[in-house]
């Protein structure tokens, strides 16, 4: 039945886990946890605390557990979704800007009882996989659309959407989340060889 070929299609050709990557992955994570306990060894010593490491080790386990949703799951069918996590991504920068916490010159964290969040160190990640998404997206067709829209309308896509996170990011005063997001757009220009994008990006940055 069509239904069979197709499961058996998809067994055939789906793609494979990267196991070299994740050994990659676990090796760096065990050197960073045994520096982590080796500190903490050294400070219960003096000060008499065993508290580093527990909390690194939480994010630890929620992020490889992440990963392996993330490894073993279609996320290109998550792509729909991309402007709708812009969208909620740019809210929070706002959000940030107007109510979040001055800390060292710099607007970063937010008080959501219990929660203390450095939302602009997420940002740049979140706003990365939601361009990512937007890019691989085959562009919309509009019937009948006018040249000066049609322009309009990849211009933003292209660059207007990188460039109002970037300034929203520079509001909140985090030099080193706007280098990491410029940074992992312009790789992905690269990687998807769009050269006169990525100078459009190179000049409105020099300007």
């Amino acid at each position: 039945t069509p239904d069979v070929i197709g499961k058996q299609f998809h067994l055939a050709h789906r793609p494979r886990f990267n196991w070299g990557l994740l050994a990659i992955v676990v090796l760096f994570m065990t050197v960073g946890l045994v520096a982590i306990f080796s500190a903490q060894s050294a400070l219960v010593s003096r000060i008499g605390t065993n508290a580093i490491g527990q909390k690194q080790l939480v994010y630890l386990g929620a992020g490889s557990c992440l990963m392996l949703i993330i490894g073993w799951s279609n996320y290109s069918k998550f792509a729909r979704y991309s402007w709708g996590l812009y969208a909620g991504t740019i809210a929070l920068l706002g959000y940030v800007i107007l109510f979040g916490n001055m800390t060292n010159g710099a607007k970063m964290y937010v008080n959501w009882y219990p929660f203390q969040i450095n939302i602009p160190a997420v940002t740049p990640y979140i706003l990365l996989i939601a361009i990512a998404g937007i890019w691989s997206t085959p562009p919309r067709i509009v019937a009948n659309e006018s040249t000066a829209r049609a322009l309009l309308r990849k211009s933003w896509i292209n660059v207007g959407s990188v460039w109002l996170p970037s300034l929203l990011i520079l509001a909140t005063h985090t030099i080193a989340n706007f280098v990491l997001f410029f940074i992992g757009c312009l790789t992905m220009l690269l990687v998807r060889k769009k050269w006169a994008i990525l100078v459009a990006h190179c000049s409105l940055f020099a300007a």
